[in-house]
Parts: C-alpha cells; sequence; structure tokens
C-alpha cells in the first residue's frame, strides 16, 4: 500500500491537495509517521482551498503537532473552518502545540473546533482556554472538548479556565458547547454561571457528557436557561450526571417551561438518575405542550421506567394531540410500550397529514452526539 509520505514525495499527493476542500482521513491513517508527514507537505505551500480537517481517531501526537503548527504558522492553513481531533491521542504536549497555532492568528476563520475524547488535564485545558481567549479565533461556532472515560477528567482550575473564556468577549460566535468530563461540581457551577454572561453568541445546543452536576449545578443550569442566550436552544443533553437525581431534572425542567426554550427540539437526559418524581415532571411539561418543537427525548437510564411513569407518559400522548416526540426509554413492560408507540404512530401520520413533512425530517443537525445511547 502506497503510504501518504510516498505521495507526498512525488509529489502527487501535494498536487492533489491543493485542490481540495475537505480532507477526511478520519480514522483512515495506519502509520504514525504519516500524520507527520501530512504536517511537512502543509509546509510546501499554502493551501487556501482546504477549509476543512478531519483527523479524528488517527494518532496526533507531538511530533505530528509540531508538524502541523509549524504549516500553521506559515499562514498555509489560513482558510481552515473546521478542525476536527477527536480521539486523536492529543495530551498536553499536543495541547500546548495546538494552542500556539490558535494564537498565531493564521487560524482566524475557524468555525468548530474538536478536540474531545483525548486526555490533555487540566493544563491542556487551560492552554486552549487561554488560547480561545486571545481574540485569535473570533468566528468560532462550535467547540468540543472532554477526557476519555479512563482519564482523570478536568477540575475546578481547568474549568475556570473554560469559564473566563466564555467570559472573555473573544467568542462572539460560539453557540455550540460540547463539555466531557468535568469532575468537580463547583468547577461546572463556574462554567454554567459563564454561559449566562451573554458574551457569547446565542446558544444552539449545549451537550454536557459525564460531568459532574449536583443539586447546585442543576440550580445554576435551571438559571441559565431562562437566559436570553438560550432562547435559540435547539438540543440540550446532559447524559451520564447521576448526581443530578429527581430535584435537579425537576429544577431543569421547570426551566424548560419557562417558554424560554420553545425552540428545543432535542432533549437528553439519559443516565441521571431521573425515577417518579422527575418523570412526572417531564410527563406534565410534554403534555401541557411547553417544548412544542421537541422531536427526540432520550430518558435512557440504568433501570427500567416505573409502571407510574410509563403511565403518565403514555396520558401525555393521549391527551396532547399534537405531540410528536420520538422517546428513547426503557420500558417496564412491552404492553406499555405497544401502547405509547401506537400514540406514536397517530400523532406522526397527523402531522404529517397536516403540515405535509415528517416530522424527523425536522430534526437538527446534531454535531455532537455521542451522549445518545
Amino acid at each position: 500500500m502506497t503510504t501518504m509520505i510516498e505521495l507526498a514525495a512525488r509529489g502527487y499527493f501535494i498536487e492533489k491537495l491543493q485542490l481540495m476542500i475537505e480532507l477526511d482521513l478520519n480514522d483512515q491513517i495506519s502509520e504514525d509517521s504519516e500524520v507527520i508527514g501530512l504536517g511537512r507537505a502543509f509546509q510546501q505551500r499554502a493551501f487556501l482551498g482546504l477549509e476543512i480537517l478531519a483527523l479524528s481517531d488517527n494518532k496526533v501526537d507531538e511530533i505530528a503537532m509540531t508538524q502541523l503548527l509549524k504549516a500553521v504558522q506559515m499562514g498555509n492553513l489560513s482558510n481552515l473552518r473546521e478542525l476536527h481531533l477527536y480521539n486523536s491521542e492529543l495530551y498536553l504536549a499536543g495541547a500546548d502545540l495546538l494552542a500556539e497555532a490558535l494564537k498565531s492568528g493564521h487560524l482566524s476563520k475557524l468555525e468548530l473546533l474538536d478536540m474531545s475524547h483525548n486526555n490533555i488535564g487540566d493544563r491542556g485545558l487551560i492552554a486552549i482556554a487561554d488560547a480561545l481567549s486571545s481574540g485569535q479565533v473570533p468566528e468560532l461556532n462550535a467547540f468540543s472538548i472532554g477526557e476519555k472515560p479512563q482519564g482523570k477528567g478536568f477540575h475546578s482550575k481547568g474549568a475556570e479556565a473554560v469559564a473566563s473564556m466564555l467570559k472573555s468577549g473573544q467568542l462572539p460566535r460560539l453557540e455550540v458547547l460540547r463539555l466531557c468530563r468535568v469532575v468537580e461540581e463547583q468547577g461546572m457551577i463556574a462554567i454554567i454561571q459563564a454561559l449566562e454572561s451573554g458574551l457569547t453568541g446565542d446558544f444552539k445546543a449545549l451537550d454536557l457528557f459525564m460531568c459532574e452536576i449536583g443539586l447546585e449545578a442543576s440550580k445554576s443550569l435551571a438559571k441559565t436557561l431562562r437566559s436570553s442566550s438560550f432562547m435559540s436552544l435547539s438540543l440540550l443533553c446532559v447524559c451520564d450526571s447521576p448526581s443530578m437525581g429527581d430535584e435537579g431534572v425537576s429544577l431543569v425542567l421547570d426551566a424548560l417551561s419557562s417558554g424560554n426554550t420553545s425552540n428545543l427540539k432535542t432533549l437528553q437526559l439519559s443516565n441521571v438518575q431521573m425515577r417518579d418524581e422527575g418523570w412526572a415532571k417531564m410527563a406534565g411539561l410534554l403534555e401541557a405542550g411547553h417544548l412544542p418543537h421537541l422531536v427526540c427525548l432520550n430518558g435512557k437510564d440504568d433501570a427500567p421506567l416505573s409502571e407510574t411513569s410509563a403511565q403518565a407518559l403514555a396520558k401525555a400522548y393521549q391527551t396532547n394531540n399534537s405531540l410528536n416526540v420520538q422517546l428513547s426509554v426503557v420500558w417496564p413492560n412491552r404492553s406499555i410500550q405497544t401502547q405509547v408507540r401506537k400514540l406514536q404512530r397517530f400523532t406522526l401520520v397527523k402531522s404529517y397529514q397536516f403540515e405535509g413533512v415528517h416530522p424527523a425530517a425536522k430534526q437538527p443537525l446534531v454535531i455532537y452526539s455521542n451522549c445518545v445511547k
């Protein structure tokens, strides 16, 4: 098999690269040296047509990042709009180098940065957050960062750097944020309160995965969801946060009932220890039609719904004839599951006949969907 380095040496790869708008190498690079070769290829000339570089699920180590950084500092990738580095084996050294690239001023058109599922630690998070606070990446629209499940997670110091980033006023277009594994609640409170500052864009998606969200963080989240910055929210995901519990869920659902987030289309509250109290609140919210555009609800947990919760959801469908929500839950038995699915099919068909568009076609683009289970 011809490697990327061999192609680059022949000049073929560089000529082909010159014509590309998107280079998608996600999970396609078999040898570590090939990413290094790619970085060196980028140093040969300016690739001003390249807008999307996807290197997720590959090894982008310190040596490879050094080569990419050189290309960035030369201005050869100055029109990049998206940089995908999900699960790329980035560690602290790689994060420091990426931070230098972000501060260089040569990635000023970057709109999406995905570097989740990398164990960069608090120091790496601080470096990236400080770089995004520098004012050199003003077009950033979507940002995803997080540790792997086996990593140590982010603590208060790293989270406080993210909070400062959100309050810096240097990310005026940021409207999609995904955070994974902030493991201290005080850190989450700082981030959530910073989201309320109004110094970013109007949020379309907020995805908090495996973050420590207990009662106090839930109070902060409920307050933030009532702010003007979240009136356009389309996706809310709080997943694998068992400290939330019924009390925290109820606070968040009260906020969603306020009318401020009436544009919400996707709600994911999986593995948050939601029980009868929370599901009763959820069923009431659905029955009352407080989220008229909601099409997807994921509430899977480590235990099936109780009969009481399942019947409350069935009642919501029976009462609200315009309810078009597709549920993802663990039903207590096949009978109630069949009953609700029949009601779902009825409302979907009714909506299709009335509007001429199947509701599933209206679902928003889920940029970060790893908490769907």
